[in-house]
């Protein structure tokens, strides 16, 4: 027969187990590992398509609009930095000279990162201008001026987005800082999209 406890028996309180190293550290891994696997889906995220049309930024969503003309017969063919992209209307310039007029230019951070390559793909797969209009704001022919250029969001998110992805993001990390700022940008910016849409 069972033996009853008494009402006022305490129950033996039972002795805690200390959890092993090995748990310890399997318990710290995703945290620890959270801020790496940001970093590396950063990658795939901020430069896609879907990413980028939510933002609702014109600039961000164009990015890179020289190289999506193709048979295009731009008389006149506009680059340069930010200077150029706002302070030249193709149309006002079309009106003036009767010369079709394209306007391509970007941020001064896409010269910087990546050179003339949107002017290189304009120019392999449209006819040749008769005419090409570079204009820069003077900073951009101070190499240590360059370093501080806003724009270089939208350069390295147009680099990410091209094929190669292994070799531009080498190339990118060869100034993590750059690469750090781009993440967090592009990821808070993420952020923000989907608690709006929330």
């Amino acid at each position: 027969m069972p033996t009853a406890y008494a009402m006022n028996t305490p129950v033996p309180a039972s002795t805690p187990v200390a959890p092993s190293s090995r748990a310890s550290y399997l318990y710290l891994l995703p945290i620890v590992l959270a801020p790496f696997l940001l970093l590396v889906a950063a990658i795939w995220i901020i430069p896609s398509r879907w990413a980028i049309l939510r933002t609702g930024n014109d600039y961000l969503i164009n990015i890179g609009y020289g190289t999506t003309l193709r048979g295009a017969n731009c008389q006149i063919l506009v680059y340069g930095d930010s200077a150029a992209m706002i302070g030249i209307d193709p149309g006002i310039v079309e009106r003036r000279t009767g010369l079709t007029t394209c306007n391509i230019a970007e941020f001064a951070g896409m010269t910087i990162l990546n050179g003339t390559g949107i002017v290189d793909v304009y120019l392999a797969h449209n006819t040749r201008p008769k005419y090409m209009v570079f204009l820069y704001t003077p900073e951009m022919y101070n190499p240590e001026s360059q370093r501080n250029i806003m724009g270089q969001y939208e350069a390295i998110t147009y680099l990410m987005g091209q094929p190669g992805k292994l070799t531009h993001t080498l190339q990118v990390l060869k100034n993590p800082n750059s690469y750090f700022t781009w993440v967090e940008q592009g990821l808070r910016w993420r952020l923000m999209t989907f608690l709006r849409n929330v």
